[in-house]
């Protein structure tokens, strides 16, 4: 990585750096204060077995060395009926009849291959999702299946989850396909990413690679991945140019092209004008994920009165990206300062100025319902970012956290 040494010298993704003497949440300037490969198409049944077998195909043909798992691609079919279920499982009109995923909480297709089409009656309106989407969730741990089922089910289950964002990377085999697995048994969506990482290696492109094959080789998984962003604040580390990022988000959309994933870059306002807004980037995104930390703001103090901040960086998106769909991907406060240092001797962080965060977002529903903005809390667990998390090192709820998903 090689970063610009006019850019601030430290971002919220890199624990492992300084914080900045400027709040990276904070734009530069005191007027800007914040006062395609074709996949297989049909299916066929063998006796009581369904094999997907054009996606075996494709995957041994792009890849000789692959060995499929056949806990992915291998499904009893005990009667009839669910042969018709999953017929009428990539008939459009039949999926709407059905309602949305992940909003109705149906289940995910077993044998049935996708294709946008398929997948436009599948995922329920970004127009009607707004409020609390879900989870920012540290996948570097490499989590086992089951640990993924439990957590994911949780999300769902306790906080109404929608959606789990994926933050960091685990580069073990088959952890995409767990991944689809888990979120599959908790029907909640996937917000996927392509970690860049912070040594300047090429390793995203293996990481992106593996998740395109994850998509077209696990039936399930188009089901389950709503969009991918190529990197977590890639332009405020500067891991390349504004318009040569463009260029990955289009390539990563023309791959995933047959069934429709969009593509983005999840980023801060202030990433975005490091790189004199990037406009090539705003234009090639199909929607904007917006990392929030008022807490860095230069005129930080407590959670509750952190909206400024929240507003002016959704007024920054919308007039970057108009008519575009914006999630804020990374938001929150934090319980202590054990990572990350905050930029301001005002900006207070414990339990209680957190919860008065979420609080201030709740609050705010009926104004982000109106703008389509849904939201993720910044993070799962204090285990993965010490302070951060909604859940302590013992897996409890800090506070009381049940935040509304409608209003």
């Amino acid at each position: 990585m090689s970063p610009n040494p006019s850019a601030t010298p430290s971002t919220p993704d890199d624990p492992n750096s300084p914080t900045s003497t400027d709040s990276p949440q904070s734009p530069p300037g005191p007027t800007d204060a914040p006062s395609p490969t074709p996949s297989p198409t049909g299916t066929p049944l063998v006796s009581a077995i369904s094999f997907t077998l054009s996606s075996l195909y494709n995957a041994l043909v792009k890849n000789p060395k692959y060995v499929p798992n056949p806990k992915y691609y291998l499904t009893a079919s005990s009667s009839s009926s669910t042969a018709a279920a999953s017929a009428s499982a990539t008939n459009p009109s039949s999926l709407a009849a059905q309602g949305c995923f992940p909003g109705n909480g149906l289940a995910v297709p077993t044998n049935s291959p996708a294709s946008a089409a398929v997948l436009k009656q599948w995922w329920c309106s970004q127009d009607t999702e707004y409020g609390f989407m879900g989870f920012s969730y540290d996948q570097t741990p490499c989590q086992s299946l089951s640990t993924l089922t439990a957590d994911f089910k949780r999300m769902k289950s306790q906080f109404n989850a929608r959606y789990v964002r994926l933050y960091g990377a685990c580069d073990s085999a088959g952890y995409n396909d767990n991944l689809v697995e888990a979120a599959s048994q908790a029907r909640i969506g996937i917000y996927g990413l392509v970690w860049f990482g912070f040594d300047g290696d090429d390793m995203w492109k293996t990481r992106m690679a593996g998740l395109v094959s994850t998509i077209k080789n696990n039936v399930k998984a188009p089901y389950i991945f709503r969009n991918i962003a190529v990197g977590s604040e890639p332009l405020f580390d500067w891991v390349m140019s504004a318009d040569d990022l463009a260029v990955q988000v289009n390539n990563l959309r023309s791959q995933l092209s047959y069934y429709g994933i969009q593509t983005t870059i999840s980023e801060m306002p202030y990433g975005f004008q490091s790189q004199g807004d990037a406009p090539a980037v705003f234009k090639a995104i199909d929607l904007v994920e917006g990392n929030v930390l008022p807490f860095f703001d230069g005129s930080a103090t407590t959670g509750g009165n952190a909206w400024g901040v929240v507003s002016w960086s959704i007024s920054y998106f919308q007039s970057k990206a108009p008519g575009k769909v914006i999630r804020l991907t990374q938001t929150g406060w934090p319980s202590n300062q054990n990572v990350w240092k905050a930029n301001t001797a005002s900006a207070v962080a414990s339990v209680s100025s957190e919860k008065a965060y979420f609080n201030l977002l709740d609050s705010k529903c009926t104004t982000l319902k109106g703008w389509g903005v849904g939201w993720f809390a910044q993070i799962w667990s204090d285990d993965m970012l010490d302070g951060w998390g909604i859940l302590d090192w013992n897996g409890n709820p800090k506070f009381t956290f049940a935040p509304k998903t409608a209003c």
